[in-house]
């Protein structure tokens, strides 16, 4: 909740990392390896920032441009927040999920 920025690190794929939407929705500026759901809940340069699973040269590109500017992690924390919040919106995935059980029967 008191960072600015926070990174997983997964080398492995996770369908829906809990770090990753804590992360988002504390409004921390969010890096995390491009695998599994991680993936899904931040678009590359807009919510946060990807990178390639063990690469750890990215890994730093990537930190660095977050510590260096104020303005990139400002971005990120709100629009990561506002993504995170959108896509856990219960009326939106009760609605959904009406869809698909519509769509089913």
């Amino acid at each position: 909740r008191f960072s600015d920025i926070s990174v997983h690190a997964s080398t492995t794929p996770d369908p829906f990392p809990g770090v990753v939407l804590e992360s988002l929705l504390s409004g921390s500026a969010t890096i995390g390896s491009r695998s599994g759901g991680v993936a899904e809940m931040i678009r590359d340069g807009e919510d946060g920032l990807l990178f390639e699973p063990g690469n750890s040269d990215e890994l730093a590109e990537k930190l660095k441009s977050l510590i260096d500017s104020d303005e990139l992690r400002d971005q990120f924390s709100n629009s990561g927040r506002k993504r995170i919040l959108e896509m856990t919106n219960k009326k939106k995935l009760l609605d959904s999920f009406e869809n698909l059980y519509e769509i089913a029967q």
